[in-house]
């Protein structure tokens, strides 16, 4: 079963299942999904590889996803098309320079160099605003169904011209080439191949650090913009979280974590029970944030912060689950509030390294100089290392590392 949220924090949202089984009004109560629609994953996977539907639904996967659950099979396929948009928008944009000039560039003064090209992509999806309106418009279960034979429409049609044949009436396989016309065919391996070597090209140049379109963070070795589509800033792939738009049942405890004054004054983070289990409630978007505005100001020389409380909390999201694949000891999310931007994590036992500071302890520092080597070894940097960060457990055997809000891929180890 593949779940996928798209639209935006405050507005419309269109919810795509591939399970039929799923119950239309649990899903758009959970997700605030104004449409839900059923389709069938061999022809969503058809539609974003080779536009079988054309793009009907492959575009809306160019707004922002807000949410992906047990989609792996799927996910390369829109990484792919979000490529391949990119690659068509740039050369819509290297036209429009050679034609117009700069003043090309005036509507973007305001949007952040790394948003070039997704600036680029909103335009393109203009009609897609009035594509929304009739999805949203969709409110019943026959209007969906309606949607459904209209997509059966245009399979049926990309039969008769002989690109596909039919299974079951709505699951479509593509047809060999000898059926199509090799004359055809040849010119399709053409484009092919001359988009695979302008996509070389791309990546050499972004790689070399040329493109205009250069991201603040820094990976190693050859890097494609599928490195960027699928950052924190559009895409957050969470697996065996209960990701929704409405927090779950959250009762607050008598329990006190151990932290400093500094600590209490910079961290909006509260202590209860959610789903049957102790568990705290991080919040990103408190005033509290704004020591990120402040961070961001006095250290831009030194290093880079992320303010956005929707790119903070897809930071600690994504790596977290990077680094407890890795075998680092990490708490394990529980749940997440897309809405007012919460994380739920399990509580850990244990004591913060601050505790240690004033003692004559040397075990839990080389815990945790262990524990960041192995980090650093794996390209991610933690950009938050304060003492505090880090949870020794009561028996002095492990470190869980926490608070992963401004970790990244890249750049000085020493943050």
């Amino acid at each position: 079963m593949c779940l996928v949220v798209l639209g935006f924090r405050r507005g419309e949202r269109v919810a795509i299942t591939t399970n039929t089984s799923e119950d239309p009004d649990t899903i758009r109560r959970m997700y605030r999904a104004s449409t839900v629609l059923y389709v069938p994953e061999k022809l969503l996977k058809l539609d974003l590889s080779y536009g079988l539907l054309l793009d009907f639904l492959a575009d809306l996967f160019l707004l922002p996803i807000l949410g992906i659950k047990e989609c792996g099979n799927i996910l390369g396929d829109i990484e792919k098309f979000r490529f391949r948009t990119v690659v068509e928008v740039t050369l819509l944009t290297l036209l429009d320079l050679r034609s117009r000039g700069v003043a090309t560039l005036i509507p973007l003064i305001k949007v952040p160099l790394h948003y070039f090209p997704l600036y680029k992509i909103s335009m393109k999806l203009g009609f897609n605003i009035f594509l929304l309106r009739i999805l949203n418009s969709c409110r019943d279960s026959e209007c969906v169904r309606e949607l459904g034979d209209s997509f059966r429409k245009v399979v049926v049609k990309a039969a008769e011209r002989g690109y596909v044949s039919l299974l079951d009436n709505y699951f479509v396989r593509l047809r060999p080439f000898s059926s199509i016309g090799w004359r055809k065919a040849l010119r399709y391996l053409v484009a092919l191949r001359m988009a695979s070597i302008f996509v070389r090209i791309l990546h050499t140049v972004y790689s070399s650090g040329l493109a205009m379109w250069s991201t603040p963070q820094s990976y190693r070795g050859i890097t494609s913009l599928l490195k960027m589509l699928a950052n924190p800033y559009t895409i957050l792939d969470v697996e065996g979280v209960e990701l929704g738009c409405r927090p779950p049942d959250f009762r607050r405890s008598s329990r006190k974590l151990r932290l400093d004054l500094l600590d209490r004054l910079a961290t909006d983070i509260e202590v209860g029970e959610c789903i049957d289990r102790p568990c705290i409630a991080k919040k990103f978007f408190t005033p509290k944030s704004a020591k990120w505005v402040v961070a961001k100001l006095t250290r831009f020389l030194a290093t880079d912060f992320w303010v956005n409380p929707g790119v903070r909390l897809a930071n600690e999201v994504i790596h977290t689950l990077l680094l407890r694949k890795a075998g680092v000891k990490v708490p394990k999310i529980l749940a997440i509030d897309l809405e007012t931007y919460t994380l739920f994590r399990e509580y850990v036992e244990g004591t913060p390294l601050t505790q240690f500071v004033c003692t004559e302890s040397a075990q839990p520092f080389k815990l945790v100089g262990e524990t960041l080597a192995s980090i650093h070894r794996r390209g991610i940097i933690l950009g938050d290392t304060r003492p505090s960060n880090f949870i020794i457990s009561p028996d002095n055997r492990d470190v869980y590392t926490v608070d992963l809000e401004q970790a990244r891929r890249g750049g000085d180890p020493s943050w």
